[in-house]
């Protein structure tokens, strides 16, 4: 990773992050130990990563990671690991969860995240979220500015169908796009979402 990090800037990750796992796994001497180790590789450029999305030990996470910040003296970041725009669209998210894990809504279980916080919020909604960290707020906007990024730098490519994995069923009903997005719209509706 050092040889690849020159003028990166590294968020921890939040609650799927390496820090974070590394706590869960390790204890606060392995967090301490994995920060450290990105300190040294990013330099100035590294972030501890907040977010809030009103699930359980979610606070107590934050607050290790707060305290972790604090110790080596690194800032805070408060974000909401984005997946989709609005809340309203959580239904497609779930969707296309589903498909990414091979499997039916009914069926995708613990996958599916039981709230809608992961859209985009505005500052207001950020600065409300953290009022008790200000300075993570303002910490985000400063890097924001700071950074050069479209959605044309993510390169998309949709991923190699796996060997490992299940293949489709192939059925005429589902030959086109149109057929594909009326399915998915006719098993939401059943389920009671709204697309």
């Amino acid at each position: 990773m050092a040889e690849h990090a020159a003028g990166l800037h590294c968020l921890t990750g939040g609650a799927e992050g390496p820090l974070a796992r590394r706590l869960r796994q390790g204890g606060v001497d392995a967090g301490r130990k994995l920060l450290a180790e990105l300190a040294a590789t990013f330099g100035g450029r590294l972030h501890v990563e907040l977010q809030r999305h009103h699930v359980r030990g979610e606070e107590h996470l934050n607050q290790a990671l707060v305290d972790l910040a604090r110790q080596a003296r690194l800032p805070l970041v408060a974000t909401n690991g984005v997946r989709y725009a609005k809340s309203e669209d959580k239904a497609i998210h779930d969707v296309l969860t589903a498909v990414r894990h091979y499997t039916t809504l009914d069926e995708a279980g613990s996958r599916l995240a039981e709230h809608r916080e992961r859209h985009l919020k505005s500052p207001e909604e950020m600065a409300r979220l953290f009022a008790d960290l200000p300075a993570a707020v303002e910490e985000s906007v400063a890097l924001a500015s700071e950074l050069a990024f479209t959605l044309k730098d993510l390169g998309y490519r949709f991923p190699e169908r796996s060997s490992t994995r299940p293949a489709w069923p192939s059925s005429p009903r589902f030959r086109t796009p149109a057929t594909i997005a009326g399915a998915l719209r006719s098993g939401v509706s059943r389920r009671g979402d709204v697309l």
